[in-house]
């Protein structure tokens, strides 16, 4: 049938391989999993700027490492009318992305948003 498929774990790196090769990749399929902690970071430092409540939660412990694992979490968790995934459950590549945190404050500000995110309502 003339298709061909490529995977890739970076996804710039897919990005590069698809606009290399723009008449043979028609799509780009990106898997949440493989973005960046940072992206994801980034995302949910941007919601509890917008948010009150999440920064608020955010804000009941100080330590940058929390805070970040709070943001990334966030960012899987979130809102997703605010730019977050909006993932409901805990799976295979959300547990993926808390194991790789390093830092006991980093899981824990994930898994305290975690928390948080599951008791607000975003999907009516």
């Amino acid at each position: 049938l003339g298709y061909e498929c490529a995977e890739l774990e970076d996804p710039y790196a897919a990005t590069i391989e698809l606009l290399r090769r723009p008449l043979v990749y028609r799509v780009l399929l990106l898997s949440l999993t493989s973005l960046y902690r940072e992206e994801l970071a980034v995302i949910g430092a941007r919601i509890a700027e917008t948010d009150p409540a999440v920064a608020e939660a955010r804000a009941s412990n100080r330590d940058p490492l929390y805070w970040l694992g709070f943001d990334i979490a966030t960012g899987l968790f979130g809102d997703p009318a605010l730019g977050a995934a909006g993932n409901t459950t805990m799976g295979p590549g959300s547990l993926k992305i808390r194991n790789a945190l390093v830092s006991e404050w980093t899981q824990k500000g994930f898994d305290d948003a975690v928390t948080f995110h599951h008791h607000r309502s975003y999907h009516n």
